[in-house]
C-alpha cells in the first residue's frame, strides 16, 4: 500500500534498513506452489530482457476529491493517476481496511484497460471487529469451528470473498492478489518485553491471513503479501511461510524500490515487487525472477510480465518422457501484457500422475524470444514418478521418512531396529543398516528422549516381537525403552558398548561376517558422511560396518575383526578420515575414497556394483538409492541402509558431477530417492530422470 494512502507510513512504526542497490529488474515471474498432498515443489532459473519493469499502485487516494469513502466521513484525496506509459499497476480492491470497497475500482480498472496496462490487485486484511467475528466466524471452510483461530480463519476467508465480489462487480478478474499487512491499529496487539515470539496474538493474526489466502486460492487466484520488516515481525512474528513478498524498505523512488528487491525476504519466499515513494506516487519495480516452494493454491501459478515483449505461451511437459501435458496460449499480444497462469496439476480434465514436469514460458517472437523453465514435482511417498524410473521415499520429518523407507525395506517384518536420529548420535544409525537388513527389519529413527508419534504408530502396527535399540542411553534414553515396553513390544534389546566403536562392534557380532569381509569407516563426526554410502551395499553383501579413530585402531574394533575372522576390509574415505597407519593395520585393506563425499560414494558404488546387483538375485532389476549429501539432509540416508542398495549422494539443486557421471556409466533402470522436497529439489529429479545425461 502506498505511503500517501494512509498517514501510517509516516509514523515511527515504519522502520527499515535502506540497502544500497541498483535497478536490476528484468522480468518478474514468480512460481508458487502449495503444500497440499500430493506434495509439490518448484525451483527454476530464468533469463530475460534487460529493461526494468517500473510501475505504481493505486486505490482510493486516486479517487477525485468528493468521492464517497465507504469507511464513512472521508473522501478521495484527488491524487493523480500514474502516467499512461507505466509498466504495470497494482489496483487496490479495498479502501484502507477489510470489508470496504475501493470506491473508484471500476474507474481504475477502466483506466488500466484503456491504457493496456498490465494489472495486479491488492486487498487490505485486518483483525476483525467483534461484530465481524460474530457474523463471519461460524461459517466457512472451517466448519463448526471449536477454536477462536479457526473462527478467525473463516473471517479471513470472508475478507477475501468480499474483496473479490467487489472486483467482479467492477468487471475486474485479477489472477494475482497481494494481501496487505501493515497497520498495527488494524491487528491484534502484541505484548512486548519478553513475550513468546510468535505469541498468541501473532498466531491469531496469522490465522486471519491463512483464511484470506485460502479464500483467494479457492477462487483460483495466487497470492503473496505486502509488508515492511518491522510490521511483518510485529504483526505475524516474522512468519516464515515462503510466500511471495511485495516489500518496501521505506526509501524514496525507484532506487528504494530496487533496494527492497535486494533486501532479505520477510517471509523466506521470493521478493516479487519492491516499493519506494516519491511525492504523490508510490514507485514499484518488478524484482529479478525467483521461485517459491510452499505457498498458495494446490497447483502452481506463474505470474508477472515481460517488459517490451508481446505474447507468451506456457507449456507443461513431462520432464522424463517429453510428452506435452498442457499448453496455455497468451490471451493478449499487447506489449508487456501481464502473465498470470494457474496450472491446477491436470491435463485439463484429469490430475496428472506423480512425476516431474517442466513449465516453460516463452515470450515474444523471433528473433526476440525469451524462455524460462521451472521444474515442478507432483509426488507421493512410495509412488513411482511417471516415465522416470524414480520413486521418492519421504515423510514430513526424518522420523516419518524412516517409517516410509522401512515399509519398502521390510513391509511385513515383526522385528524392528531403532537408532537415534539426533545430531551427535547419528553414528549408531550408520552401523545399524546391515543389522536391519540381516534381520529383515526396518531401521527406524527416534529422538533421544521421546519416541516420535509416527514411529510409535508404526511400531504399534507391526507389533514386533523384538525391538533392537542401537546405542547407549546417551543416544536413546531409558525412557524411550520404557515407552516401547508400554506399547506391547515383546522384548526390547539394547545393542551398545562403552563408546561408538564398541557399539559398532556389538552390532557386528549380531550381523556376523559370512564372507569374512567388513567395511571400516571413520567414527569421527566430521567424516560420518563417508559411511552413508557404504551401509547399503554392506548390508546386501553381509558385511558389518566397524568404526575407527582416524589415527588409531580402537581395541574394540581390532577385537571384533579377529573374532569375526575378517580377512578383507573395505576402508571408506580418504587419509584424512582413516589414516594410513590405520589402513596398514587392517587385514586385506582396500581404500575406497574420492575427492569429496560425492566422489567417495561413487567410488564405493563402482567397487561393489557387480557383487551387490548379483546378490539381489536372478531377474532382479539393477537399482540404486540417491540421498542428500548435505549436513542437514544426510540423516535421511541412515534408514536407507536397510534397503541393501548401492547408495549415491547429491546436492539439493544440482545432481553432483560424480553422481551424474556414475549414472551415465552404469545404466540403472530404477532409482529410489530418499528424502523429501526439502532435501532434494525437483531439478535433481529431472537430472535423475535422464540418469545424469543433459536434458538440453
Amino acid at each position: 500500500m502506498p505511503y500517501h494512502q494512509t498517514p501510517y507510513h509516516q509514523t515511527p512504526y515504519h522502520r527499515a534498513l535502506v540497502l544500497a542497490a541498483v535497478l536490476a529488474a528484468v522480468l518478474s515471474l514468480t512460481a508458487m506452489t502449495g503444500a497440499a498432498a500430493p506434495a509439490r515443489a518448484a525451483v527454476g532459473t530464468s533469463s530475460g530482457p534487460t529493461a526494468p519493469t517500473l510501475g505504481y499502485d493505486i486505490s482510493w487516494p486516486q479517487c477525485p476529491r468528493g468521492a464517497a469513502d465507504p469507511r464513512g466521513g472521508g473522501h478521495g484525496l484527488g491524487l493523480p493517476m500514474p502516467p499512461a506509459s507505466t509498466g504495470f499497476v497494482v489496483i487496490g480492491l479495498t479502501a484502507g481496511e477489510p470489508f470496504t470497497a475501493n470506491p473508484c475500482l471500476a474507474q481504475h480498472v477502466s483506466w488500466a484497460t484503456s491504457n493496456q496496462t498490465p494489472t495486479q490487485a491488492y486487498l487490505m486484511a485486518g483483525y476483525p471487529t467483534t461484530s465481524q467475528l460474530t457474523r463471519y466466524g461460524q461459517t466457512g471452510p472451517w466448519a463448526s469451528p471449536t477454536t477462536t483461530n479457526d473462527q478467525l480463519r473463516n473471517v479471513g476467508y470472508a475478507q477475501a470473498a468480499d474483496a473479490l465480489a467487489g472486483a467482479t462487480t467492477a468487471g475486474f478478474a485479477p489472477t494475482f492478489v497481494w494481501i496487505d499487512v501493515e497497520d498495527p491499529s488494524q491487528w491484534q496487539p502484541w505484548p512486548r518485553g519478553g513475550a513468546p515470539y510468535p505469541n498468541t496474538q501473532q498466531l491469531a493474526n496469522r490465522a486471519v491471513l491463512e483464511g484470506v489466502a485460502k479464500g483467494l486460492a479457492d477462487a483460483g487466484i495466487a497470492s503473496g503479501f505486502y509488508s515492511y520488516r518491522y510490521g511483518w515481525a510485529s504483526i505475524t512474528g516474522s512468519w516464515q511461510n515462503n510466500a511471495p513478498m511485495w516489500q518496501t524498505v521505506g526509501a524514496t523512488g525507484y532506487l528504494g524500490a530496487a533496494a527492497a528487491c535486494q533486501a532479505p525476504s520477510f517471509s523466506g519466499g521470493p521478493v516479487y515487487l519492491g516499493q519506494g515513494g516519491s511525492g504523490s506516487y508510490d514507485d514499484n519495480v518488478s524484482c529479478p525472477p525467483q521461485a517459491s516452494s510452499s505457498w498458495g493454491a494446490a497447483g502452481l501459478t506463474v505470474a508477472g510480465q515481460y517488459a517490451g515483449l508481446a505474447g507468451w505461451t506456457l507449456s507443461v511437459t513431462n520432464a522424463c518422457t517429453g510428452a506435452t501435458v498442457r499448453t496455455f496460449p497468451s490471451p493478449s499480444s499487447v506489449l508487456g501484457s501481464p502473465i498470470a497462469v494457474y496450472w491446477d496439476g491436470t491435463d485439463g480434465t484429469t490430475p496428472v500422475p506423480p512425476g516431474v514436469y517442466q513449465l516453460t514460458l516463452t515470450a515474444g517472437s523471433a528473433p526476440t524470444t525469451v524462455s524460462t523453465t521451472w521444474p515442478y514435482e507432483v509426488t507421493q511417498s512410495g509412488t513411482a514418478l511417471a516415465g522416470c524410473g524414480l520413486v521418492r521415499l519421504f515423510g514430513p520429518d526424518r522420523y516419518a521418512t524412516s517409517v516410509q523407507v522401512g515399509r519398502v525395506a521390510a513391509p511385513t517384518s515383526t522385528a524392528v531396529v531403532l537408532a537415534s536420529g539426533e545430531p551427535g548420535h547419528l553414528v549408531d544409525g550408520l552401523v545399524a543398516g546391515p543389522l536391519a537388513f540381516h534381520l529383515h527389519a526396518p531401521l527406524l529413527l527416534t529422538s533421544g528422549s521421546v519416541l516420535p508419534s509416527s514411529v510409535a504408530t508404526e511400531i504399534a502396527a507391526r507389533a514386533p516381537g523384538t525391538v533392537y535399540v542401537v546405542g547407549g542411553s546417551g543416544a536413546v534414553s531409558d525412557s524411550v525403552l520404557a515407552q516401547l515396553s508400554g506399547a506391547g513390544v515383546g522384548s526390547v534389546q539394547r545393542v551398545a558398548g562403552a563408546d561408538r566403536y564398541a557399539t559398532a562392534a556389538a552390532v557386528a557380532t549380531l550381523v556376523g561376517a559370512p564372507a569374512h569381509a567388513a567395511v571400516v569407516a571413520s567414527g569421527a563426526d566430521a567424516n560420518l558422511v563417508d559411511a552413508l554410502a557404504a551401509s547399503g551395499p554392506a548390508a546386501r553383501l553381509g558385511y558389518p560396518v566397524l568404526l575407527t579413530d582416524p589415527q588409531a585402531l580402537p581395541g574394540s574394533t581390532s577385537t571384533a575383526l579377529n573374532r569375526l575372522g575378517i580377512t578383507t576390509t573395505y576402508v571408506v574415505g580418504g587419509s584424512g578420515a582413516v589414516g594410513d597407519v590405520v589402513l596398514a593395520a587392517l587385514p586385506g585393506a582396500t581404500r575406497l575414497g574420492g575427492a569429496d563425499r560425492y566422489a567417495t560414494a561413487a567410488a564405493i558404488a563402482t567397487a561393489v556394483r557387480t557383487q551387490v546387483w548379483a546378490a539381489a538375485g536372478p531377474g532382479s532389476t539393477p537399482s540404486v538409492v540417491v540421498a542428500g549429501g548435505s549436513a542437514t539432509s544426510m540423516v535421511d540416508a541412515l534408514a536407507a541402509g536397510s534397503l541393501g542398495q548401492l547408495t549415491l549422494l547429491t546436492g539439493y539443486s544440482e545432481l553432483t558431477p560424480a553422481t551424474a557421471a556414475w549414472l551415465r556409466a552404469n545404466p540403472t533402470p530404477q532409482v529410489a530417492v530418499v528424502g523429501g522436497p526439502g532435501s532434494i529439489g525437483p531439478s535433481v529429479l529431472v537430472a535423475l530422470g535422464s540418469r545424469g545425461h543433459p536434458t538440453g
